[in-house]
């Protein structure tokens, strides 16, 4: 990974919320994971990048990966803390808000896919005669060969 790119890494942590451990915490991923990628210049997965552009919109993720570009989306001002000063402490539930949104939405959705298939179950189940149609081959082939690799 290019030096460049942890350099980016340690601003954001730094400023956001001052150790890797309470940084990973906010992220959502293991302490491991991040300290490999800021201090031995792993490269940093789409888990990572996903996160910290969800809970840190303000960043831009084009200078966080390229080193392109203004570090801070439409013109937000940042004020920079010294290690030595504490640093602000995000509220995390607000962070979290836009993944939060979206787990519902694709809970929703699963959900909905689940009653759907409940139904089909009970279609099939109700009127065995009719088959499954095109995949019931699939499924004969497939018993049918899990039967023969027994004997």
């Amino acid at each position: 990974m290019n030096e460049d790119i942890r350099i980016r890494f340690k601003t954001i942590y730094k400023n956001e919320c001052g150790t890797i451990d309470k940084f990973a915490d906010i992220l959502c991923v293991k302490y491991g994971t991040l300290k490999n990628v800021i201090s031995r210049g792993e490269n940093p997965n789409f888990e990572i990048l996903r996160s910290i552009a969800l809970n840190y919109p303000k960043y831009s993720i084009n200078w966080l990966i390229t080193g392109r570009g203004e570090m801070l989306l439409n013109g937000d001002k940042l004020e920079l803390h010294h290690e030595k000063t504490e640093a602000i402490k995000p509220n995390k539930q607000a962070n979290k808000i836009p993944e939060t949104e979206y787990l519902f939405k694709r809970l929703e959705e699963l959900s909905r896919e689940n009653e759907r298939l409940k139904i089909e179950i009970e279609q099939m189940k109700s009127n065995p005669d009719k088959g499954l149609g095109i995949d019931d081959h699939f499924f004969v082939k497939k018993e049918v060969k899990e039967v023969s690799d027994e004997k």
